[in-house]
Order: C-alpha cells, then structure tokens, then sequence
C-alpha cells in the first residue's frame, strides 16, 4: 500500500485565500463557543473551523488539488 508523504505536498493556497480561511476559522470558533455544544450548528462550526484552520496554516486545500485549482500568485509557487 502507497503512503503518501506530506512534505511532498504542494501548496495551492494563495496568501489572501489563507487570510480570509484564518478570519473565517477564527470567526467559526467564536460562534462555537458562544453556544452549547449540544448544539448542531455549534458542532459544525467547530468541525468547519479546524478544517479552515488547518487548511490556512499548512497552505494546502485537498479540494482544490482535486480540481486543479491553485490559487498561489507566481512569486509563491513552489514549483
């Protein structure tokens, strides 16, 4: 079975894609913890925060690999 090497991943996320995914995360939390957890849309928002979170710090979004789309200006690219 293959593995997959994550420092082989490229990014794809631009600086401006990452900024609004931290503000949105940032904002996502913040909505979580101003309800119950018992709540869906608490729970959710947790859940799609970390994914935004996550996705802002290491640069990489798997959807966007999926279709091709890269959102890095030229100077970013590491290729």
């Amino acid at each position: 079975m293959d593995t997959i090497d994550f420092m082989q991943i490229k990014q794809n996320l631009g600086i401006a894609d990452r900024t609004i995914r931290l503000l949105a995360g940032i904002f996502l939390i913040e909505v979580a913890v101003s309800k119950p957890l018992e709540n869906a849309a608490s729970i959710l928002s947790w859940i799609f925060a970390i994914i935004l979170l996550l996705t802002a710090t290491i640069g990489y979004c798997p959807i966007y690999g999926l279709f091709g789309i890269r959102t890095l200006s030229g100077r970013n690219k590491a290729d």
